[in-house]
Formats: C-alpha cells, sequence, structure tokens
C-alpha cells in the first residue's frame, strides 16, 4: 500500500503482530496488510510527525534524549570529539574538524547523468538542500567527496573524514539464529531493504567550524 508524501501513513499495522502470536502460530497477515515506504513519494523526516506516538514511551531509560531528537533533529555536534591520525595523504590532530574541501572520485565524471539525477531527487525529498550556486556562494566549510559503486551504479557520499571525529557508539543486533523464534511452522519471512532509510530522520543545523 503507499500513502500521500506527508501523511506519515499508519501509525500501526495489522500486519506486525505481538512476537509470541507469531511464534505460536496464532497471528496470520496479508501481504495486502503491509505497509512499506512509496520511494516516488517519500519525503524526509516523516518518523518526526509522530511525536504523540513517541511520547508512549514512559519508562524507557532514554526518554527524553530520544524525544529531544523527535522534536529538534539528532544534534550531530554532541557525538563530535578529538582526533588524530592521517586522511588521504595528510595528518591531522584537531579538537574539531577543519575546514577543508575534497576532491570528487574520479570515476564520477562516467557518471554525470546518474549522479544529477539523484541528486536532484535529494532535494526534492528534503534530504539535502541547495548551498548556492558554484563561483557565486562561498563553499561550505567542509566540502565532501562524492564516490560512485558502478556495479548497481549507487552514489556514495564519502564522509570518511568526518567519521575520524565521530564518537564510537557500539550497538548490537539481533542475530540471524534467532530468527526461528520469530516464525512457525510452514511459515513465509519476507524483508524489504529500503535505502531511503537513511534519510528518515531529521539532523540539526550545525556549523562545523565549531
Amino acid at each position: 500500500m503507499r500513502w500521500l508524501p506527508g501523511e506519515g501513513g499508519p501509525l500501526h499495522s495489522s500486519a506486525d503482530p505481538p512476537i509470541e502470536s507469531a511464534a505460536e502460530g496464532r497471528a496470520l497477515a496479508s501481504a495486502g496488510d503491509v505497509w512499506v515506504w512509496d520511494p516516488y513519494g517519500f519525503i524526509m523526516g516523516e518518523p518526526h510527525r509522530h511525536f504523540a506516538v513517541w511520547d508512549q514511551l514512559k519508562s524507557h531509560p532514554q526518554r527524553n534524549m530520544i524525544l529531544d531528537w523527535r522534536r529538534n533533529g539528532v544534534p550531530v555536534k554532541q557525538f563530535i570529539v578529538p582526533s588524530k591520525g592521517k586522511h588521504r595523504n595528510g595528518t591531522f590532530n584537531h579538537f574539531f574538524p577543519q575546514s577543508c574541501h575534497f576532491p570528487n572520485n574520479r570515476k564520477c565524471k562516467l557518471y554525470r547523468d546518474i549522479i544529477s539525477h539523484e541528486i536532484k531527487n535529494k532535494i526534492a525529498m528534503g534530504a539535502i538542500r541547495v548551498w548556492g550556486k558554484v563561483g557565486e556562494t562561498p563553499p561550505s566549510p567542509i566540502v565532501i567527496p562524492f564516490n560512485i559503486e558502478p556495479p548497481k551504479p549507487c552514489l556514495v557520499h564519502d564522509q570518511q573524514y568526518l567519521n575520524c571525529f565521530m564518537r564510537k557508539c557500539p550497538f548490537s543486533s539481533d542475530k540471524v539464529i534467532n530468527l526461528p523464534c520469530y516464525l512457525s511452522r510452514d511459515s513465509f519471512h519476507t524483508k524489504v531493504d529500503n535505502n531511503l532509510g537513511f534519510d528518515h530522520f531529521l539532523t540539526c543545523k550545525i556549523s562545523l567550524l565549531g
């Protein structure tokens, strides 16, 4: 199913039964009950539209942080830490990322049309904003390069330099060996892998010069 841009879809899905019910074979769902993102109508920041649902996290240990992110966007600056190392034949030792401009990968010249199409889509959905016209508007303090994965092809924002200054946030996800716990015998399992998931959440406006 689809919904119009900005509507945000349903708050709950009938195709999302409790794990206990699914494990015991007491939950049946139809493919018609499944709601998925429409890539042609996707817009940035949809989870932020359902603050009332997130407000129900009464006993969550990180409730205040989660609600603040939903109200104001993810504060990227809080994740930046001092770093020392090497990047692209240069060394750095700074408390904050310094102003620098990196050239795009040379392979990008062969995929100009695909890259232009992807950038226009990102602008339309609100994932990126136009900074200004080259030659008329001064560039941002940090200009990250583009790279391309030819087999797909897929546009890549090469943020290796910024990643050097990001605080480590280890986490553990569920394992494949636990999958049988969620499925009953003779049942089917479907997964949707939508790369638009990278653009779900808004970020705060920050100055990368500190």
